[in-house]
């Protein structure tokens, strides 16, 4: 989990529009999606970019949930 942690923090999420701020949970780590006008395009954009930054670590799983926040986790033994 410390490692996802960190990259969001290099990612510096606070720059997106839509996927702003993450906390952490049981399950791993969520990433709030926050309401924004005509977001489709921004929105696609940024989940496209975390997508992206997660994609070549075989160990975390990337799951975009119902209500469009997304949910980072860690394959097991690796939480810490």
């Amino acid at each position: 989990m410390k490692l996802i942690i960190h990259l969001l923090d290099i990612k510096d999420l606070s720059l997106n529009k839509i996927y702003k701020k993450y906390e952490t949970t049981n399950e791993g780590v969520l990433i709030k999606k926050v309401d924004y006008d005509n977001s489709s395009t921004i929105e696609t954009r940024e989940l496209v970019d975390l997508f992206e930054t997660f994609s070549n670590f075989t160990h975390i799983d990337f799951h975009v949930l119902e209500n469009g926040d997304i949910l980072l986790e860690c394959s097991e033994g690796l939480n810490n």
